[in-house]
């Protein structure tokens, strides 16, 4: 038998964003390596989250924030060009953004991250032979 070797998966989807008549006005090919955004989407969703917090309060510099958190959260999965174009399609409007798109973080994105970080657990486990009493702490 052949030692195999699994190569990290892609996410590929398209966005087709929808002009006034619900006609195709623009599509966004996203392709995502889960296993190499997994980390920095933690760290970029607390970074938003509190950033909305933080917008309550009306003021320039957090409603700023706010926008820049939003930036880097859809330039890290969607890629720079893509977030770009869904700038352009938004018209700058970065709530109505991240209304519109979140759905497909939440959807899709997310649930992909999950499976990888289980994947990668049970992997881990089972190469370092770990104990029953490990493994749960791996919540495995």
């Amino acid at each position: 038998m052949a030692f195999q070797i699994k190569k990290q998966r892609k996410l590929i989807e398209d966005i087709e964003l929808l002009a006034d008549d619900d006609s195709v006005a623009m599509t966004l090919h996203v392709e995502i390596n889960i296993d190499a955004i997994a980390r920095e989407y933690r760290l970029t969703q607390a970074k938003l989250a509190a950033a909305q917090k933080k917008a309550a309060e009306q003021s320039t510099e957090a409603l700023e924030e706010y926008g820049n958190a939003v930036i880097a959260m859809f330039t890290l999965i969607l890629g720079e060009e893509n977030t770009e174009k869904a700038l352009e399609y938004f018209e700058n409007k970065y709530s109505e953004m991240a209304i519109q798109l979140m759905p497909f973080v939440t959807n899709v994105v997310q649930p992909a991250i999950q499976r990888s970080v289980e994947e990668k657990r049970a992997l881990l486990a089972n190469n370092y032979h770990l104990s029953r009493r490990q493994k749960r702490k791996l919540g495995l």
